[in-house]
């Protein structure tokens, strides 16, 4: 797509949106910034401003003429544009960074241990984050058609507009006639297993019958049947087969009523077990492993026996522990006078609704202490105690140590 503006038409236009969005503009050809439209004061902690707008904008040739939104790292945002001039020669567009919602702790902390971010920049790197605009996908996807507009005088639709994460996922199609290819796997005896076998282990797992669990795989000596979903590659074959019989135990165990986070977390744990196995070659006892810590987790759910009200304030709670929770949002989660609420709580768990949250909280904190190198601050922080001091006194009641003995004793 051609531009037709002139210099200080562009300058004009980018200077618009440069204030309306808050968000940097630069402007590069052949992989060299040529304006940039910015009052950014704080500069991002990790890598030098330069570096990542040139990794943003390499390989720009052959790329779509339609907004493109980008991200590095699934926190901060960009919105990129690729266009050529009256004279043929090749410009790209970059907007941002934003992030697409409010900064969470949760998140922060899990961005900040996946990119192993060095202790000393972990508070730089937060107020860098706070200082970013926020945008909503919907509004950053209007500024897209809007973006487009005003360089090109067209409209486009919200859903030509590109979103880089969609671009790997192609879908990929049998390349060979469907009816000739399930002849060719009878011809070859290459029959899957029976789907009575399948669905007894849904619903063990849904059940939580861990004994049937064992005893249905205590009776498997060798696995037939499994098929193949990977030619010519044995190791990949069985690995996705892994990762397919993750699913549909996750599945079973949320129909059993297993926490739907706690059963997707599980699943990216198996499924990164799964991948980091260079030479796999344990398909049947990884695939029971898994069934069984699904149908476990479910076992403990239905012999605490509490209503579908409790189970679902207990799924609220372990889903948003990170942030503020009080027995109105709760109440209004389950649409219940909070009264009734805290007294149907407090008969079937045993406990108020602020005990079992902070019993949570200290859970949640035990596992930070063995397995981070937050400091007890940070984890106070996170888990939103009022402060250190509050965080120490909980954590020694429910414990009987304080936090910083826990972890001496577990490092």
């Amino acid at each position: 797509m051609y531009l037709s503006f002139n210099e200080k038409e562009l300058d004009f236009i980018f200077t618009m949106i440069h204030e309306h969005s808050n968000m940097p503009i630069i402007i590069s050809s052949d992989g060299i910034i040529i304006r940039e439209f910015s009052s950014f004061s704080r500069e991002h902690p990790l890598v030098r401003e330069q570096d990542l707008y040139i990794q943003l904008l390499e390989n720009s040739e052959g790329t779509p003429d339609v907004p493109i939104i980008k991200t590095v790292n699934n926190l901060e945002y960009y919105l990129y544009i690729h266009a050529k001039n009256h004279k043929g020669k090749d410009l790209s567009f970059l907007m941002g960074p934003c992030l697409l919602g409010k900064l969470a702790n949760n998140d922060f902390y899990e961005f900040i241990k996946r990119c192993k971010v060095p202790h000393y920049l972990k508070d730089s790197l937060k107020l860098y984050l706070l200082s970013l605009p926020i945008h909503s996908k919907k509004d950053l996807s209007k500024m897209g058609k809007l973006f487009y507009f005003l360089l090109f005088r067209e409209q486009i639709d919200t859903s030509d507009i590109i979103w880089l994460d969609h671009l790997s996922q192609k879908e990929h199609l049998l390349d060979s006639n469907v009816d000739y290819f399930l002849s060719a796997q009878r011809a070859k005896e290459r029959l899957h297993h029976n789907y009575t076998g399948e669905k007894k282990l849904y619903h063990f797992v849904k059940e939580g019958l861990t004994e049937e669990v064992e005893k249905l795989f205590s009776s498997i000596t060798r696995v037939n049947g499994i098929g193949t979903v990977t030619r010519n590659n044995p190791v990949r074959n069985e690995k996705n087969l892994a990762i397919t019989v993750v699913a549909l135990a996750s599945r079973a165990a949320m129909d059993g009523g297993l926490n739907s986070e706690i059963a997707y977390s599980l699943s990216d744990m198996f499924i990164q077990k799964i991948e980091d196995d260079a030479e796999f070659h344990n398909f049947l006892s990884i695939a029971k492993e898994i069934y069984i810590e699904y149908a476990k987790r479910v076992q403990v759910i239905k012999r605490q026996g509490y209503s579908k009200v409790v189970v679902s304030v207990q799924q609220y709670i372990y889903n948003y522990l990170y942030n503020k929770i009080d027995l109105e949002i709760l109440s209004e989660h389950v649409h219940l006078n909070p009264k009734y609420l805290s007294r149907l709580f407090k008969v079937e768990v045993g406990i108020t609704i602020s005990e079992y949250i902070l019993k949570e909280k200290v859970n949640e904190a035990r596992m930070w202490l063995q397995n981070s190198d937050l400091s007890i601050t940070e984890i106070a922080n996170q888990l939103n105690f009022y402060d250190q001091s509050h965080f120490i006194r909980v954590f020694k009641r429910n414990v009987g140590i304080t936090p910083k003995q826990y972890q001496l004793r577990h490092q």
